[in-house]
């Protein structure tokens, strides 16, 4: 029993953690919401429309991560 709690857990926590979704702000008013976050040290990243996209952190407004 105990072992198949911790399947169940552990399919949760991934279909959970696909699920989330961030957003993010420009600081030209452009907003993108739904989108996975990858952030590094100059640039913030993400995947709209099944194209990688990027702005440099200097053009962000806001970023709020969802967890």
């Amino acid at each position: 029993m105990k072992k198949l709690l911790n399947i169940l857990l552990i399919y949760m926590f991934i279909f959970v953690t696909q699920i989330v979704s961030d957003t993010i702000s420009l600081k030209s008013g452009k907003v993108y919401e739904n989108v996975k976050t990858k952030i590094n040290k100059e640039n913030v990243t993400f995947v709209l429309d099944e194209k990688e996209v990027r702005f440099a952190k200097s053009d962000i407004k806001s970023i709020i991560l969802k967890q």
